[in-house]
């Protein structure tokens, strides 16, 4: 399940560090790295969408992969 932008935000930063979560964004792919940093910064899928010039569809999309991936990368360091 996905949760929403606050309730992952509180999450995540319950246990790392913002470095330690803009270190994770990196390890991403290229392709959704800057979503990713952009999320994390708050911006709300709309307004990555504007941003990138990039049907909100696919930055929700593209966020929900972020989101996998941060939690794949959790799992690895445990």
């Amino acid at each position: 399940m996905i949760c929403n932008k606050n309730e992952y935000y509180e999450n995540i930063t319950k246990y790392y560090r913002l470095s330690e979560i803009v270190n994770m964004i990196e390890e991403l792919d290229e392709n959704i790295r800057l979503i990713g940093k952009l999320y994390i910064c708050g911006f709300s899928e709309q307004e990555i969408a504007d941003r990138l010039n990039t049907p909100s569809p696919n930055i929700k999309r593209n966020i929900a992969k972020v989101k996998r991936e941060l939690k794949k990368i959790q799992i690895k360091q445990y």
